[in-house]
């Protein structure tokens, strides 16, 4: 009964987190030479459940709801200016917030010391071009709980053959030597074993892997 979990906010648990067929959709569009970058949001309405969870909300209540997602965006600094520019250019990454918010959160391209971020596009060069995504951290504010989540990197190349993964990591950041030209993008999925304390009444749920970031694509022609 979603309107009985111990913490509300994390009711999504128990009933999944989103339907795989958006980011198969996506990987098409990417394969078939298509620019597009991925933004997360959440259809809220509050019109599936009309109770009251047991903290005295709506379980679908628009507070909730919305926060469960967002995206990260990589500025400079803190302005409207800043944040449009980030989003034309691809250069931010969707999580999953209500796992907890990463801190330290980046995925970028190298060759020959130029340096290209999300959304960006770097030729390729052999022997030359490195992949590189950061092992994050749970932000101060996030849920800590007594035990540390596992977090398992993953980068994959998109290519009309299909969806293939390149390097994995567990709890350890990446610094791949990229082998071929291709569309590349990232990923990270979490064991939330911090959110252990708050799920009580399900604690098998922090061993199963949620998805927690996806970032956008980097294009290495």
């Amino acid at each position: 009964d979603l309107l009985q979990v111990e913490q509300p906010d994390l009711a999504f648990m128990a009933t999944g987190q989103r339907p795989a067929i958006y980011e198969t959709k996506w990987d098409a569009m990417l394969a078939a030479g298509q620019k597009v970058f991925g933004t997360a949001a959440t259809d809220a309405h509050e019109n599936l459940f009309p109770g009251k969870a047991r903290d005295g909300e709506r379980i679908d209540s628009f507070r909730r709801i919305i926060r469960w997602v967002s995206n990260h965006l990589l500025v400079t600094g803190i302005s409207s200016t800043e944040a449009k520019a980030a989003l034309s250019a691809g250069r931010f990454a969707m999580v999953f917030e209500a796992l907890g918010s990463p801190v330290g959160l980046d995925f970028h391209a190298e060759v020959s010391g130029t340096v290209v971020e999300m959304g960006g596009t770097l030729g390729y060069a052999a022997g030359a071009t490195r992949l590189k995504m950061t092992l994050p951290t749970l932000h101060a504010s996030s849920p800590q709980g007594s035990r540390g989540a596992s977090l398992r990197l993953r980068i994959v190349k998109v290519a009309s053959s299909g969806t293939t993964q390149v390097v994995e990591a567990t709890d350890a950041a990446i610094d791949y030597a990229v082998l071929e030209a291709g569309t590349y993008r990232a990923e990270i999925k979490i064991k939330p074993r911090h959110l252990a304390d708050f799920l009580s009444y399900d604690h098998a749920r922090v061993e199963e892997e949620y998805t927690w970031v996806l970032t956008n694509p980097i294009y290495l022609p």
